[in-house]
């Protein structure tokens, strides 16, 4: 079972600090901002770190994000590129982000809601359906690295306020989206991933 096999992702940082962002690099998942989010966390709280774990399609986009963590000295954000056993890399995480300008539902969402995850997200597509501001998540408008900023800085400073966020999620998910339907597009997903989607 190929999830099992490489189930070796160790995430860098600081255990019990590792803030996770699981998306493909494109444009429109706005990695930028999450990078200016970031820089300011490593001022207020440098022994938190950033992991972006998602497809790279070392393209334009994805060298300017490399270079941006470069130039800055951002040595909080880690980058991986395409992973298999998501599972593990979300249990070593406290804290999930998604600072995109547009999306669906991101299945990734659904994911850390299985697993309990406290989120802080950009009201776009179908995310503020499963995440209501400050009830089971942050939701904060797209393009503004101060007001995620803020959300995520509640987050990191309150672990009461992570695990009840993360509790209130799983049961979001688990009234909504049935087990069989998750596990559905998971698998439609990983589908997708897998063959170049």
């Amino acid at each position: 079972e190929e999830t099992d096999a490489s189930a070796d992702t160790i995430l860098q940082g600081e255990s019990g600090k590792r803030i996770l962002c699981l998306a493909n690099l494109r444009e429109q998942k706005n990695h930028l901002l999450l990078l200016e989010v970031a820089k300011k966390l490593l001022k207020s709280h440098p022994d938190w770190s950033f992991h972006l774990v998602g497809k790279d399609f070392e393209d334009d986009y994805s060298r300017k994000i490399r270079e941006a963590i470069t130039a800055q000295n951002l040595r909080n954000v880690f980058v991986y590129g395409s992973r298999n056993d998501t599972v593990n890399i979300i249990s070593q995480s406290d804290i999930a982000v998604l600072t995109s300008k547009s999306e669906g539902l991101p299945v990734s969402l659904l994911e850390l809601g299985l697993y309990s995850k406290p989120v802080v997200m950009t009201g776009v597509g179908e995310i503020p359906l499963i995440v209501s501001n400050g009830n089971n998540g942050f939701v904060t408008e797209p393009n503004n690295a101060a007001l995620f900023y803020d959300a995520l800085t509640q987050l990191v400073e309150d672990a009461a306020l992570r695990m009840r966020f993360g509790k209130a999620l799983h049961e979001t998910i688990h009234a909504h989206h049935s087990e069989a339907a998750i596990v559905t597009q998971y698998l439609e997903w990983i589908e997708k991933t897998q063959h170049g989607g």
